[in-house]
């Protein structure tokens, strides 16, 4: 089955198979050091943004309790003069 008369301009020069493989080889070099330290940075960055943003849940929660707290006392000292 051959592709449609309108595709085949776009089809010439297309290489495929071996042909492919062989042209793509200078682009696929690998330097292992580099793409370690890609991988390594970014756990370390992600690991580093969700401990920023437990620590800020917690520096919340102890606010609100302070807040609380301090509602309270107030209340408190006010009743008891």
């Amino acid at each position: 089955m051959s592709p449609a008369p309108e595709y085949v301009e776009h089809s010439e020069g297309v290489r495929i198979g071996r042909e492919l493989l062989d042209a793509t080889r200078p682009y696929a070099s690998e330097i292992k050091g580099k793409s370690r330290w890609y991988v390594v940075s970014t756990f370390a960055l992600t690991l580093a943004v969700l401990a920023g943003a437990g620590v800020a849940q917690l520096v919340a929660q102890f606010r609100r309790r302070v807040r609380g707290f301090t509602f309270i006392l107030i209340l408190a000292i006010r009743n008891s003069a």
